[in-house]
């Protein structure tokens, strides 16, 4: 009996650090990082796992988070049930707060074409306000080269002010993709956002990926993004009435000796309301590897420098941090 509770709560913390918690992602419009251990985790595997996730901004916001849990049902990496809880901890100058969460996943996707249902859901409290979150995408295969993806979010605003006051964001999308000739890939999204403060902003994003070379792992992707809000007075989050990015970057993925590499950067500009002018820049990096003991070791590293996400000070200078590391260490 003990062995089997040891199996269950290992391999669930296993699964939260696969992205359980990607409801509480720090910026709804950037990466949560989870699935960095997608296809990583064999069926049956016994183990423990940390999972430790931190973010900072040059507005001195930082928050910090752990979670854990307990699996119901685990078929595979890629077919699951779980249940957890979180705490993450939020700091700025004199602003402190904590949030505790409490939820469950479900993951039951197709390996080999990504098609399924990825889900989270639970409750979560900060201060005295207790809120229901989650985060949910449904993927499917059209065809070997296409597809559409349907997306759903709801969390809290986190910037001091929103945190405050409770604030939460809304989030319901549509994605589609299309690839062509093995080299080059069309994705375009478009998006409602609504915040419980009576704001509402419409969202187009657009993505296009080409392979310049297959054998190192080497593309290129142009990004844009758009949104416009209904609402441009509330002081609780970054909003500008318009908003527009575009940036150019490379994208490499390869194995180096024992270790996987993930890795972009690029750069561009973002407009602000039609009249204000930035540079923008970004840097994602995660490797990956599995150790002959079979401790497996993921780190996570993000920089943004844009004005784009709802903590942002709206400024030029606004930069965002993002770091993640996952230890995994067999029983």
């Amino acid at each position: 009996m003990g062995h089997e509770v040891r199996r269950i709560f290992a391999a669930t913390l296993l699964l939260c650090a696969q992205g359980a918690w990607a409801a509480e992602s720090p910026q709804p419009a950037r990466a949560s990082g989870g699935g960095v251990l997608h296809g990583d985790i064999e069926e049956g595997f016994e183990g423990a796992a940390v999972d430790f996730v931190g973010s900072a901004d040059t507005d001195h916001f930082r928050s910090a988070r752990l979670r854990a849990g307990a699996l119901l049902q685990h078929e595979s990496a890629d077919k699951y049930v779980a249940l957890g809880g979180g705490y993450t901890r939020y700091e700025q100058n004199d602003f402190a707060a904590n949030r505790y969460s409490l939820g469950a996943a479900i993951r039951n996707v197709v390996r080999s074409t990504g098609a399924g249902v990825v889900a989270t859901g639970g409750v979560s409290q900060v201060g005295d306000r207790t809120r229901a979150v989650f985060e949910a995408t449904w993927n499917v295969r059209l065809s070997q080269t296409g597809g559409f993806e349907l997306i759903g979010q709801r969390d809290f605003v986190e910037s001091s002010a929103a945190l405050d006051a409770g604030t939460m964001t809304n989030f319901v999308g549509a994605s589609v993709d299309y690839t062509i000739a093995d080299r080059l890939t069309l994705i375009a999204l478009g998006g409602l956002q609504y915040f419980s403060d009576d704001n509402r902003r419409d969202h187009l994003r657009a993505r296009v990926i080409y392979v310049l070379l297959p054998e190192q792992g080497l593309s290129v992707q142009a990004k844009v993004r758009a949104y416009e809000s209904s609402n441009a007075t509330s002081a609780f989050y970054f909003n500008p009435e318009n908003y527009r990015e575009a940036d150019i970057g490379l994208r490499l993925r390869r194995s180096v000796g024992n270790w996987r590499l993930l890795a972009a950067a690029g750069g561009g500009k973002e407009e602000i309301n039609r009249s204000v002018e930035n540079r923008t820049y970004y840097v994602e990096a995660r490797a990956e590897r599995r150790f002959a003991d079979g401790v497996s070791l993921v780190l996570s590293y993000a920089l943004d420098h844009s004005a784009g996400s709802d903590s942002s000070s709206g400024g030029g200078h606004y930069t965002w941090n993002y770091f993640r590391a996952v230890l995994v260490i067999p029983f």
